[in-house]
């Protein structure tokens, strides 16, 4: 599959086309490498090298991508849908209008890294590290978790204020995921009045 698709006399029309399904390509340097618009559904390029590599519109759902290096990617509007990247680097990587619903970025490096009107309904951004990320408030608060994210600390204001529930309580009653703690005998109610 690889010498499909870094092979020489393989023009880019041809790579496009090119079905990977699931495959396992673990560890491959493809670096650099032009795959726009690929199917490459469900494929396992964990640990591989795809620095710079051109995804724009590429079919991913599914894949496995933990610990892969997407530095500088070209990611722009492709389907990521519940792809799991955990560990991995994409610092700088393009990602906008892609979607990642239902995807798995734990304990990512997303710096630089820019995000606009990317889908991230139901994604996990546990751990992840969010510095200077192009993203909106609006889109990390569709995510299904945030725990332990280092974000930004503007952006974390803004998601601490979007999502407070209770304006008048004080900040430290604030969860970062917008629950506020109850104390072990006390209702919602009685916190309320």
């Amino acid at each position: 599959v690889l010498s499909r698709l870094v092979g020489t006399g393989v023009d880019a029309d041809e790579r496009r086309k090119l079905p990977m399904g699931r495959e396992a390509i673990q560890g491959a340097d493809l670096s650099r490498t032009r795959l726009y618009d690929a199917r490459m559904r469900g494929a396992d390029l964990r640990a591989a090298d795809l620095r710079e590599v051109g995804l724009t519109g590429a079919d991913l759902r599914g894949a496995r991508l933990a610990e892969t290096d997407f530095r500088e990617a070209f990611l722009y509007g492709a389907n990521l849908r519940g792809a799991d990247f955990s560990r991995a680097d994409l610092r700088g990587a393009d990602l906008r209008e892609a979607d990642l619903r239902g995807a798995c970025l734990d304990a990512c490096l997303l710096a630089n890294a820019r995000l606009e009107d990317a889908k991230l309904e139901g994604a996990s951004f546990r751990a992840a590290r969010l510095k200077n990320t192009q993203v909106t408030v609006g889109q990390l608060l569709k995510t299904q978790s945030l725990a332990n994210a280092r974000l930004d600390p503007s952006l974390r204001a803004e998601l601490i204020a979007a999502r407070d529930p209770v304006p008048h309580l004080p900040r430290r009653l604030l969860r970062l995921d917008g629950t506020v703690p109850l104390p072990k005998k006390a209702s919602t109610l009685s916190l309320l009045l």
